[in-house]
């Protein structure tokens, strides 16, 4: 069975900690600002475009059976095996459908 991500949570510039829910397309609907432009806008990212954006904000995830992973191995800067295969199943998952 293919492990769904129910949210990633991270923190933002400021240190708040964000959360992005999945939608039923299994894409995160999140807020980007445009470089040099006042204007933001809404985009749909995969866990793993997610997850790549935030990296450096602790991100977090929560699964729908709410147990929670982080994703970055504390101190090395890398990301951990069990959160990444979580991320490639989720993706792969919703691909399919």
């Amino acid at each position: 069975m293919a492990t769904q991500i129910k949210s990633i949570s991270f923190l933002d510039t400021k240190d708040k900690r964000r959360r992005a829910h999945a939608d039923m397309n299994g894409t995160f609907p999140v807020m980007v600002s445009g470089t040099g432009t006042v204007r933001d806008y809404r985009t749909r990212l995969t866990a793993k475009e997610l997850v790549a954006r935030v990296f450096d904000g602790d991100p977090v995830l929560e699964l729908i059976d709410r147990s929670r992973m982080r994703v970055r191995q504390g101190g090395t800067g890398k990301m951990r095996v069990d959160a990444e295969c979580a991320i490639i199943s989720h993706d792969e998952y919703y691909r399919d459908k």
